[in-house]
């Protein structure tokens, strides 16, 4: 019995799968080209190698070339390669004519669409255990090419969203800042009719100015809600921190909101620790913060209720919160409250899902996080935390 003889038949199994393994590496596959056209030349008749392909950042042909291949022979049969392979990719080209000790293979992706040839040239007639092996070759290189151009694709979709992303977040902030630009024109001329208005005593067209001015308002909030979410989505949100004293904060805070809240006969209530540090933050955006969750905890809270604001220091840091007795928001609700556009089922129809995007926005700008705890019927709190004075925050977004 001669045992030398299966392990001979293997050797082309085995030279394949180090071929596979060389052509599936991660990494970039003009890289492992090189090393697969090595491989498959080792212990075979073979002059040449030439792959040709039609794969983007493939452009260039692979070549390799036995010991004693002239330069006339090998650019003579770069030249079969590339007029074989205008042939198979329907360049009108006639395919050439087969010559002895030559063979072209295509290379066909998963949706039947040519991805290249290969070429090899043999020294004499290639035997039917060569010319397996290179169909086999050839399958190897159609997969591997067939998954770049896959990748390749994905990439060019996921680079043209990025582009039309880009645009319509820049056309978005033009737009925004012409509005902002003619609504602050609209409400400079307000204020002018309504010194003309109370010059004349005339109740009527000053009720009329007041609402007039009250929808200016709204539609100004509005837009700088729309240019702040798209800095914060374009991760450029400018903010100008410096140290600032938690007491004042949370009365500028607590002010603005009283009178929303007095409508409705809500109380404001202050819970702040006795001794807290100051903090490194950006004012305003802070005042902006404290009114999105001030605003939403008097809009979902009931007549009479109470909403608590509490001020706590951390590890570095000071936690806020700001909790209603509203409610609640659901377990599916939950995950999704800080995405942007977002509205959750308890909305009154008001809002546009912008304030807690933007709250998330400013509060990662200034290095803190933010969160919710709640549950169906027994109101929400929302923390977030801002960096102590003391401690360098963790990222700030330049202006």
């Amino acid at each position: 019995m001669n045992v030398a003889a299966p392990g001979r038949a293997r050797a082309p199994f085995d030279r394949l799968h180090e071929i596979a393994k060389a052509l599936m590496r991660q990494g970039r596959l003009e890289e492992a080209l090189p090393s697969a056209l090595l491989l498959a030349a080792e212990d075979r008749p073979l002059r040449t190698a030439i792959l040709i392909s039609a794969v983007r950042g493939l452009e260039r042909p692979f070549l390799w070339r036995g010991a004693g291949t002239s330069s006339a022979a090998v650019q003579q049969a770069l030249e079969r390669a590339h007029r074989a392979h205008a042939a198979l990719a329907g360049g009108g080209e006639p395919l050439p004519r087969p010559e002895p000790g030559y063979t072209c293979i295509p290379l066909v992706g998963a949706a039947e669409d040519v991805l290249g040839t290969l070429q090899l040239q043999w020294d004499g007639e290639p035997g039917e255990a060569d010319q397996g092996f290179a169909a086999a070759f050839a399958d190897l290189l159609a997969i591997a090419m067939d998954r770049v151009s896959r990748e390749e694709a994905i990439r060019q979709l996921y680079l043209q969203a990025q582009r039309a992303t880009r645009a319509r977040e820049d056309l978005l902030s033009t737009v925004s800042h012409d509005l902002k630009n003619l609504v602050s024109a609209v409400r400079v001329n307000l204020t002018l009719l309504q010194r003309v208005a109370e010059l004349q005593a005339q109740e009527k067209p000053r009720a009329a100015l007041v609402r007039i001015q009250r929808s200016a308002e709204r539609m100004g909030r509005l837009i700088q809600d729309l240019l702040d979410t798209a800095s914060v989505e374009a991760e450029s949100l400018s903010v100008e921190p410096r140290r600032l004293e938690v007491a004042p904060l949370l009365a500028e805070a607590l002010e603005a909101a009283a009178p929303m809240a007095g409508t409705r006969s809500i109380q404001l209530r202050l819970d702040v620790a006795s001794s807290l540090p100051a903090v490194h933050a950006d004012a305003a955006r802070l005042q902006q913060v404290f009114a999105n969750l001030l605003s939403n905890a008097i809009k979902f809270s009931p007549d009479g209720g109470t909403i608590v604001i509490r001020a706590r220091p951390s590890f570095n840091a000071v936690t806020f919160s700001v909790e209603d007795r509203g409610p609640g928001i659901g377990e599916d609700d939950r995950p999704h409250l800080f995405d942007r556009f977002w509205r959750a089922r308890r909305a009154t129809g008001v809002g546009y899902g912008l304030g807690l995007f933007i709250v998330k926005g400013i509060v990662k700008a200034h290095g803190g996080q933010v969160w919710v705890e709640s549950a169906v019927g027994t109101g929400s709190t929302f923390f977030f935390t801002v960096p102590a004075a003391e401690v360098e925050p963790l990222h700030v977004s330049p202006p």
